[in-house]
């Protein structure tokens, strides 16, 4: 019987005992108190209900939030098909991305302005990411610079030099909260060599140079992968933000990484800002939370504050709608754009925001004509962006129809792969389930490790990925698998094993 009790690999996390430690501890699951995600989404607006704007600027989406009811019933109708007898005792939710392997599938996603949420902006979910070693994503509309974002990532994060591996293997005492073993780096080495995995996500500068300084930039604070993101040329029609007129990079809060870009700032006749000038030491904190655009307003008018209060006032919303043309132009670029982008940037370049086989299939051919490894992030930016389009998880299936997408995901040893992420519409395990035996190679989460993030900061979003990947792992096991590479596609045309419910 040896197969009951199989190795584990390198790097891999057994995420289903958490559900046991949350029964042995007899508190229930903490700091958030649940594991329901419609709980954790009432509570986080609950928390923000004095500052009006500030969580339905998350919640929102485009027009009738059409699109983003569809991307959560089209999950819900897909339904796994369990088979019985078959020894799931020990599972691998470890997955390789870009030639790394992780201990998990899913990427934290790249969201802006966070400072608005809570005052540590984008810096908890980064923390926490970094200490359960799941990639982290990083906005370029943050409230914190790249190099206060990367340095966060790190501060909990540990490396083995004792297993020769491409990239970073965990120390997995980590995850039962033990205390971190490599002490807070005080800045990000030169070779861009990282503790912690991050990719960064570029909203296409107007200008090629910024463009050029942000991506060195990223580089140098150890971003291994480029997420450039299609789908927001510009804004959405968002009536959530429209009614209030609630848009924060207009009076300079969610732009640090311009602000403290120095090619961006010289356009401007300024200096750069310290990317890690702060109170606390943590980079890059230009505003204050809760924010209060009343307060602000005032403030430009000269009905409130000091002289020197006003005076930053009236920057800070000159630098906000400067960085705005530069970075959400309403420029719609073309294919041929982003050679540009190729040429700047050396690793992995993923496209967010793909929705049609023929873009996927292009893709393909942009990616391998060049022998660049990469790949699409399938998504409609959860329905943020386009009312009434296609949900993401339907999007999904029928790119991975696509022969072209396939043969690309399978190459030769001498070829770097295609990959095929997902995004839109996850919230628990067996919604990422369903994903992978689609064949996505791994998922983002984004609405739900915000709310996690706006009631518990750090903890609160360590808490969502434990719950989420224990969710995973135990539902897989349950399903009768035990592996994510094992199942990883099986359900794209079997209703044996995944099915699908008649609208």
């Amino acid at each position: 019987m040896s197969h009951l009790k199989p190795l584990l690999e390198a790097n891999q996390i057994q995420w289903g005992k958490y559900m046991l430690d949350i029964y042995i501890g007899q508190q229930g699951p903490q700091p958030l108190g649940t594991v329901v995600f419609e709980e954790i989404e009432e509570k986080a607006r609950e928390k923000l209900k004095q500052w009006p704007g500030a969580f339905e600027y998350a919640y929102g989406s485009a027009g009738t939030s059409s699109t983003h009811h569809a991307n959560l019933a089209a999950l819900r109708s897909l339904r796994i098909v369990p088979r019985m007898l078959v020894p799931t005792n020990i599972r691998s939710l470890s997955t390789t991305l870009f030639g790394v392997r992780y201990p998990s599938p899913i990427i934290i996603a790249p969201l802006g302005v966070q400072s608005i949420f809570g005052p540590d902006g984008e810096l908890a979910p980064a923390r926490a990411a970094g200490k359960l070693g799941v990639p982290f994503a990083c906005s370029t509309a943050s409230s914190r610079s790249l190099e206060a974002v990367a340095r966060a990532n790190e501060q909990f994060a540990a490396l083995n030099l004792e297993e020769p591996a491409k990239g970073a293997v965990w120390n997995l005492s980590l995850v039962a909260d033990l205390q971190p073993s490599v002490p807070v780096p005080t800045e990000i080495n030169s070779t861009g060599q990282a503790l912690a995995p991050r990719f960064f996500q570029l909203y296409w500068p107007l200008h090629n140079e910024v463009t050029s300084s942000l991506l060195s930039r990223a580089k140098k604070a150890g971003y291994t992968v480029l997420v450039v993101t299609l789908d927001t040329m510009s804004l959405g029609w968002r009536p959530h933000d429209l009614e209030r007129s609630y848009l924060p990079f207009g009076l300079g809060v969610g732009i640090e990484v311009g602000r403290t870009d120095p090619v961006f700032m010289k356009m401007h006749n300024r200096p750069a800002a310290d990317p890690y000038d702060d109170k606390g030491g943590d980079g890059g904190k230009e505003g204050e939370f809760p924010y209060n655009p009343q307060e602000i307003l005032a403030r430009i008018q000269g009905k409130k504050g000091t002289e020197e209060q006003q005076a930053k006032a009236r920057e800070d919303a000159y630098l906000g709608r400067a960085w705005l043309e530069e970075a959400n132009t309403g420029l719609y670029r073309s294919w041929e754009d982003l050679d540009f982008i190729l040429s700047e940037w050396e690793g992995p370049v993923v496209l967010k925001g793909i929705q049609s086989v023929a873009d996927a299939e292009r893709a393909v051919d942009l990616l391998k004509g060049r022998g660049r490894e990469g790949g699409i992030v399938v998504s409609n930016h959860g329905g943020r962006q386009v009312d009434g389009a296609l949900p993401s998880v339907v999007a999904l299936e029928r790119i991975l129809k696509s022969q072209k997408v396939q043969t690309a995901r399978q190459p030769g040893s001498d070829q770097p792969k295609f990959h095929v992420l997902f995004d839109s519409g996850i919230r628990t395990g067996s919604d990422i389930l369903k994903a992978i035996l689609l064949g996505a190679d791994g998922v983002l989460i984004g609405r739900p490790y915000l709310y996690a993030s706006i009631l518990a900061g750090q903890a609160g979003v360590e808490q969502f990925i434990k719950q989420l990947l224990a969710d995973l792992d135990v539902t897989m096991g349950l399903a009768g698998w035990d592996s994510l590479d094992g199942l990883r596609g099986k359900g794209l045309e079997d209703e044996d094993v995944l099915t699908r419910l008649r609208q």
